[in-house]
């Protein structure tokens, strides 16, 4: 099939939350216990023949670009996704989120929040 236009592939990156509550998702059974918010941790995109991972870094604050060529660090997410990953030539094939973890720094919590603005 043919790549999704710029503005489609656009309008997705820019509406991915920084937090998702699952139970809004899933319907899941109270048993398992409560089931903690999550946050996204990152994407793989596909174009023509290549594969992009984009993933939070918590410990350096940042998201890490993994392309064929090189890794790089951006330190915001509408910077990465207004760069040229999301130009149309990419398509978002894979969404990550994870739970937070219990013993995460709040500061840490904090800059996530504030890259993902």
């Amino acid at each position: 099939t043919r790549a999704p236009k710029a503005a489609s592939t656009w309008a997705l990156v820019a509406a991915v939350e920084p937090f998702l509550d699952p139970a809004s998702v899933f319907q899941y059974d109270n048993r398992m216990g409560k089931l903690k918010r999550m946050a996204f941790r990152g994407l793989v995109c596909f174009g023509g023949r290549h594969y992009v991972a984009t993933f939070w870094n918590w410990s350096q604050r940042c998201w890490t670009v993994f392309n064929d060529k090189n890794v790089s660090h951006v330190a915001d997410w509408s910077q990465l996704a207004r760069g040229t990953l999301y130009r149309g030539a990419m398509v978002p094939t894979l969404m990550f989120f994870e739970n937070i973890p219990d013993d995460l720094p709040k500061e840490d919590l904090e800059a996530f929040e504030e890259c993902m603005e």
